[in-house]
């Protein structure tokens, strides 16, 4: 069989099973916690929208996780791969971070895991990850900006991936707020990516994504509104570090500025909102991360998430022709 044919056919099998599966864990966990009537705590400044959607299941990441594992399962996959390996662990490691959060969010009304206990569990598995990574592949000592624009990097190599890292997966769990808003990002986000794995040979790579593309698919049937489960620090840490991951893998990094531009100016208008607050005891904006502050200007839930669908998709067409073509 033509190899390109094969591998098309492996991927499609891998999305769907990714996708059954994720979706199926998903009505179970509906099922489950609704039947022992613990779900999601709501922050209480939110507004009365939010106020609703009190005790709606939370823990989506476990679809995702689930799907994607029992794909890994398939005989399509070469173990000795370790980007692929490497992707895997790095993003069932997170998921356990986000998981525990998640847990003692329930138990605890609203408070999850101690920051500082989060983030020495994100370091420390991120610096892992950097060692064996470091031990069968060679380091890009430098940052493409072009073909042409090289930024050395050199020895500051290693704290650029932890900050990429826990960079992006905290990132993207700021973006986690409204109804389908983060999965459908996902979503948006990595198409590019996907495309220029293949396009580059990193076909491993490509194959994790399309994986993960089906099991966020999956639980993303029962997140649009009105969702019926929330994804939970436990889906949001997990997907969000494979986008730090991924992008240093590919030796594109530039391209995680633009296709997870949503994410970062997110954690940007938060970062802004605690700066102006301390120093001034001002507010820049209404209530952050800012899809919280278009909600107070009156927008509608929906609305927001299209327009963030809408800006996610243009960031992903200029990811894809820049990573491609410049």
């Amino acid at each position: 069989m033509n190899s390109n044919l094969n591998y098309l056919i492996r991927s499609f099998i891998g999305l769907i099973l990714a996708f059954i599966f994720s979706h199926i864990t998903c009505l179970l966990l509906i099922r489950y916690q609704k039947k022992k009537r613990i779900g999601q705590s709501i922050n209480l400044y939110l507004n009365q929208n939010h106020q609703k959607k009190k005790d709606t299941p939370s823990m989506g990441g476990i679809g995702i996780i689930i799907g994607l594992i029992i794909s890994s399962f398939s005989k399509v996959i070469n173990y000795q791969n370790y980007k692929y390996s490497l992707g895997l662990v790095l993003i069932i490691s997170f998921f356990l971070i986000g998981l525990v959060d998640d847990w003692l969010k329930e138990k605890k009304s609203y408070k999850g895991l101690s920051p500082f206990i989060r983030l020495f569990f994100e370091l420390l598995i991120t610096i892992v990850i950097f060692i064996i990574y470091s031990k069968h592949y060679e380091i890009e000592l430098s940052i493409n900006l072009t073909k042409n624009i090289v930024i050395f990097i050199g020895s500051f190599f290693p704290l650029l991936f932890v900050f990429l890292i826990i960079g992006s997966a905290n990132a993207f769990n700021l973006t986690d707020g409204l109804d389908g808003l983060s999965g459908g990002l996902f979503l948006i986000s990595i198409l590019p990516l996907i495309t220029i794995s293949l396009f580059k040979g990193e076909y491993e790579i490509a194959f994790l994504l399309i994986q993960l593309f089906g099991a966020t698919l999956g639980f993303l049937f029962y997140n649009i509104p009105p969702a019926k489960i929330f994804m939970g620090d436990s889906g949001s840490l997990a997907l969000g570090s494979i986008l730090g991951f991924v992008c240093f893998s590919l030796n594109e990094i530039r391209l995680l500025l633009i296709v997870g531009g949503i994410f970062i100016f997110e954690t940007i208008s938060v970062i802004l909102q605690v700066l102006s607050y301390q120093l001034k005891g001002k507010r820049i904006f209404l209530m952050t991360p800012f899809h919280h502050h278009l909600e107070m200007k009156r927008k509608n839930e929906s609305q927001v998430v299209i327009i963030f669908y809408v800006i996610g998709f243009i960031l992903s067409l200029i990811g894809l022709y820049i990573g491609i073509f410049i």
